[in-house]
């Protein structure tokens, strides 16, 4: 089972510890951070009341009865105004969780609280067009790209294409609990 808790400074050194570089920090948090992330930089991202940022946890359960529960990854939900929420900084950091089907249950469990929690009606986000593993995801979840929306960086001389991708709350499938 997959669970969204508050992320705290303290988990920084979950972040250090997936993102190696300066590139992979971009792709997870745009220019947001600097490499290394430090606990001073997590503060300041906190500080921000607009934004309600996750570490994701999964917890499986053993034949024994026990419970094994680790961090492996991140999110968040950034409230632009009172309709419209962007998702962002979506990381499946552990490298054992990777290609299982866990984002699109992280991006159901953030839609469910943008939609449901904090009652708005548009969520979108942006997505470099490279990534197709995370725009298939985002796809399969309801997501759609908006062709006239899109940005460009310069990475080490190279030009990465951010893709915006958007769903409103008509389009939107809740899951419901078994």
């Amino acid at each position: 089972m997959i669970y969204l808790e508050p992320f705290i400074p303290d988990d920084y050194d979950f972040l250090n510890s997936w993102i190696s570089n300066e590139h992979e920090l971009i792709q997870f948090s745009g220019g947001i951070f600097q490499h290394p992330i430090d606990k001073e930089q997590i503060k300041e991202y906190l500080n921000d009341s607009r934004r309600y940022s996750f570490k994701v946890t999964f917890t499986e359960s053993h034949d024994n009865g026990l419970l094994n529960t680790q961090i492996i990854g991140m999110a968040e939900i950034y409230r632009e105004d009172n309709k419209t929420s962007k998702l962002c900084r979506v990381l499946i950091g552990h490298p054992d969780m990777r290609g299982k089907g866990l984002g699109k249950e992280i991006i159901r469990l953030l839609l469910n609280k943008a939609f449901n929690d904090m009652a708005c009606e548009y969520v979108h986000l942006n997505v470099y067009d490279w990534n197709v593993g995370a725009i298939k995801c985002y796809e399969q979840v309801g997501f759609v790209k908006n062709p006239l929306i899109n940005q460009h960086i310069m990475v080490d001389g190279k030009q990465w294409t951010t893709i915006n991708m958007s769903i409103d709350k008509s389009r939107w499938q809740p899951v419901i609990s078994e």
